[in-house]
């Protein structure tokens, strides 16, 4: 599972790298926080994931339109808007979907629980004339309450 997470970071940084050199983002071309040029939203996206990933492709049309001429950004802006924001939905969705698994809480669940019975072999190991084994078998289980109340235990261990 740590694995998985590992490769889709990378991944991710490495695609955030190659988009930001193919639309020709440059340190400079923005002001505030998203003022860095490919390798800096790399390492971003690298080492603050989920924050670097989102805020490079909220950034991403601000650097498309700087970059591109006005006239080519709306030829492709509804088809590059629209892959764009159904990938930062699926990797919402993947990372929501993971990180519900790898933290949700631990629950006891006991359901699946069966009550041992010791009396067979309990009353095998006493055929085979193994005394002591049965007793130290029998003692375990006489804390619980549906054994020390069963007639045929009091029996065995008398």
């Amino acid at each position: 599972m740590d694995n998985l997470f590992s490769i889709i970071i990378i991944a991710t940084s490495i695609w955030v790298l190659i988009d930001a050199k193919k639309i020709g983002v440059k340190r400079g071309q923005i002001s505030g926080m998203g003022n860095m040029g490919p390798w800096g939203w790399f390492f971003v996206c690298f080492f603050l994931w989920i924050i670097g990933l989102f805020f490079y492709l909220a950034k991403r049309p601000e650097f498309k339109r700087i970059n591109t001429e006005a006239r080519i950004v709306l030829k492709r802006k509804s088809k590059l808007s629209a892959i764009y924001w159904i990938g930062t939905v699926f990797f919402a969705l993947f990372f929501m979907y993971f990180s519900y698994l790898m933290y949700q809480e631990n629950t006891d669940d006991f359901s699946n629980l069966v009550r041992i019975n010791p009396v067979p072999q309990a009353q095998q190991l006493v055929q085979q004339e193994k005394i002591v084994e049965a007793d130290d078998y029998l003692s375990y289980f006489m804390d619980y309450q549906y054994v020390n109340q069963d007639l045929q235990v009091c029996s065995i261990v008398q």
